[in-house]
């Protein structure tokens, strides 16, 4: 593991500039009741570009990993090569909310997983999902049934070996705006976003001509 923030409480962390190559897990966070912030953070095969430990960490490590964190501050972040670049999901203490800004997931197999939020959203600005390869699944942003999550996100970019940029499983809701979609990996679905569940607001985004259409 990287840093772990989430066995303790951890009321105003303040991470700034890591750079490093954590195998399984990068940052996790939990039992945050006053405002934490996470900066500056750059994760990628530093230590080295073994194909053993590079699939390793494809198939089973986490970047960001979010249990409860009240108002989560985070900005200019970096990762490559990970199974999930950011993970929202709960624990006995809570879920998170907060604002994420300047985040970047390159060669990751999903970008963003929504499991549970806190009511109040997740809100991303200035978000680039990208993959060259690594994984199965190939999805940039994913709302996992069972839970319930608020995702808000503004200026996103799609692109890559990706099949689906959304999938949308979710009971809660994701409102997504001036956003690029381009997905091309080799088994792309019927629509770039797809919404199973929950409640969705898209617009003002624009969506590649390379599939049968946006949005399913």
């Amino acid at each position: 593991q990287g840093i772990d923030f989430a066995t303790y409480q951890c009321a105003r962390h303040y991470i700034d500039g890591v750079y490093g190559q954590p195998l399984q897990i990068g940052i996790q966070i939990d039992q945050c009741y006053d405002i934490g912030r996470i900066r500056q953070v750059h994760f990628w095969p530093f230590w080295t570009q073994d194909s053993s430990i590079e699939a390793f960490q494809g198939s089973n490590a986490i970047t960001f990993l979010f249990y409860r964190s009240d108002w989560e501050v985070v900005e200019d972040v970096f990762s490559w090569g990970y199974e999930y670049g950011m993970y929202f999901t709960g624990s006995s203490a809570g879920s998170t909310n907060g604002q994420f800004s300047n985040i970047n997931f390159d060669n990751v197999d999903v970008g963003i997983v929504f499991n549970n939020t806190q009511q109040y959203g997740a809100i991303f600005s200035n978000l680039n999902i990208a993959n060259a390869g690594n994984g199965n699944r190939h999805i940039g942003i994913l709302g996992v049934s069972g839970g319930s999550s608020h995702a808000i996100i503004r200026g996103a970019s799609f692109w890559g070996s990706i099949n689906q940029c959304v999938d949308w499983d979710n009971s809660g809701y994701i409102m997504i705006s001036d956003s690029f979609f381009q997905p091309t990996g080799s088994e792309n679905p019927s629509a770039a976003v797809g919404i199973y569940a929950g409640r969705a607001m898209i617009r003002g985004n624009y969506f590649e001509d390379n599939i049968p259409s946006g949005v399913a």
